[in-house]
């Protein structure tokens, strides 16, 4: 059974080792923050992706398409490949 702890050399009562415990680790916070800085960039990337597809239509032949669809990859990615 848990009575005390020490932390940062502080004697913290039971409720807070409860609570430090409960609290998720360095990498899964990391994977949090992560996650939402990119869900905004990622459907950005979506939005600008359909609205590319709706001007382009789709009577394009098909090594133009081919191209279209090798700089849509580079923009999915971020690679930052420059499409002509």
């Amino acid at each position: 059974e848990i009575k005390l702890g020490i932390f940062d050399e502080k004697v913290i009562s039971k409720e807070e080792v409860i609570h430090l415990g409960s609290l998720p680790s360095l990498p899964e916070m990391r994977a949090k923050l992560l996650s939402l800085i990119n869900t905004p960039a990622s459907q950005l990337v979506r939005v600008v992706f359909m609205r590319v597809e709706k001007l382009e239509g789709g009577d394009a032949p098909a090594a133009e398409k081919k191209k279209k669809k090798e700089c849509r990859g580079a923009l999915l990615s971020f690679a930052g490949a420059r499409c002509g």
